[in-house]
């Protein structure tokens, strides 16, 4: 598992493109998406830790809580499945669950 922390353009070069991208979400000539992701993991993480200071439930570099990842599932990407297909082909074969988010960064 990398660790991006003196690294961002290495984040945006290794997930945040190639996870836009597949997810047909490119932004075309804008860099908005991008430093928006960016600069959400360099907040919450500063793209280096995966558990939450203080140890709180956030996990992964963008600091999700795992109720916020199980409302994303049943609330929002259910109601889309080609979008949520998607999302599913970036686990590589991991279930729907929240512990994926600590070390899966796609």
């Amino acid at each position: 598992m990398p660790s991006y922390g003196s690294n961002p353009q290495g984040f945006v070069d290794e997930v945040i493109t190639p996870v836009l991208n597949g997810l047909g979400l490119d932004s075309g000539n804008t860099r908005a998406p991008i430093e928006l992701l960016l600069g959400t993991a360099i907040q919450e993480s500063h793209l280096a830790a995966r558990v939450q200071y203080g140890g709180g439930p956030a996990l992964g570099l963008f600091q999700m809580e795992p109720n916020t990842h199980n409302d994303v599932w049943n609330n929002f990407l259910k109601y889309r499945p080609n979008l949520a297909s998607a999302v599913q082909a970036f686990l590589a074969g991991s279930p729907q669950i929240s512990a994926t988010l600590q070390n899966n960064d796609q």
